[in-house]
């Protein structure tokens, strides 16, 4: 699953779907649609990935490969990502 079918308002998954913006209008309202997602990721499914990890978790499972503290929940990165 990519990003945009998390945040990108009105899309769809379709797997050759692709989004365009065409006015400013546009830019500000997809740029307010995925703030808000974002601001309101800790209260959706696709925070915990059906309560399966933490949100720190997540990201470090699927973008970038280190090592969980679980005691003050940092983590730290390998620079090859």
């Amino acid at each position: 699953v990519a990003f945009k079918h998390l945040f990108l308002k009105g899309s769809e998954d379709v797997a050759n779907d692709t989004q365009a913006i065409y006015t400013r209008r546009d830019l500000l309202e997809h740029l307010a649609f995925i703030l808000e997602k974002v601001a309101q990721g800790h209260q959706s499914g696709w925070g915990h990935q059906a309560g399966g990890g933490t949100r720190l978790w997540l990201c470090q499972h699927f973008f970038c490969r280190g090592y969980i503290n679980p005691s003050n929940n940092t983590f730290d990165t390998f620079n090859n990502i």
